[in-house]
């Protein structure tokens, strides 16, 4: 059976999505959830992409890695029905601005716990050839 995506493939997205997430407006509610959504699938892949930093990780910071991905899906789902429910109130540009913050936050930690990590691993492995 063949990876899902390879080491490299996966740090690209994750770049990607941490600009993606700078250029976010909060105001824009759709462009949160989209993203979110994005950060929650790139999260379902790390395990399987990630294996080589993964196994230098903390069981406790996968397991809260995992944890904060789950947390996310969750304010995701009650971001869209609150967008579905009451399109344009407060408690939604609310949620939609702090959804955001935690999306930018969760991606800038990935960075340093997952990516640059990986980024010397593949450097030190590309030395070995």
């Amino acid at each position: 059976m063949s990876e899902p995506c390879s080491a490299t493939d996966i740090a690209t997205r994750h770049h990607k999505l941490r600009e993606l997430a700078e250029h976010t407006d909060p105001d824009d509610v759709q462009a949160v959830l989209n993203l979110g959504a994005g950060v929650v699938l790139h999260g379902q892949l790390e395990p399987h992409c990630l294996q080589p930093v993964l196994q230098l990780v903390a069981r406790e910071v996968r397991q809260e890695l995992e944890a904060e991905h789950r947390r996310l899906d969750e304010d995701l789902e009650l971001l869209a029905e609150l967008a579905e429910s009451e399109p344009g109130g407060e408690d939604v540009a609310l949620l939609a601005e702090a959804l955001l913050a935690r999306l930018r936050n969760h991606l800038r930690r990935d960075e340093s716990t997952l990516y640059r990590p990986l980024a010397r691993i593949l450097a030190a492995r590309s030395e070995d050839i």
